[in-house]
């Protein structure tokens, strides 16, 4: 009979990797999409929704309140820094236009 294991591996704030062991090997699955193998898509998503009204605490208390991993501070600025990229230069698009 073949056993098959399930594990939590490469998280990174919200995104990780599912690891699938069998005793033949084991397979790493994203939990969502990446971005760049730096990062997780749920990450960038769910600072940009939280930035809405709320901060990094706010962020943390949610996170710790779901029982879910808290993001650094580096992951959070780094996300932020992301939305402001992609916002700046979509307005400079538009105000050519």
């Amino acid at each position: 009979m073949q056993r098959t294991s399930f594990g939590e591996s490469n998280a990174r704030g919200l995104g990780f990797k599912i690891a699938v062991q069998c005793k033949c090997n084991i397979k790493y699955i994203n939990s969502c999409p990446s971005i760049d193998n730096k990062s997780y898509d749920i990450n960038r998503r769910f600072v940009f929704v939280m930035r809405l009204g709320v901060d990094r605490e706010d962020i943390n208390l949610f996170c710790g309140l779901m029982d879910l991993s808290q993001g650094s501070n580096s992951l959070y600025y780094a996300a932020v820094e992301n939305i402001y990229i992609g916002a700046n230069a979509i307005f400079d698009i538009l105000r050519k236009k």
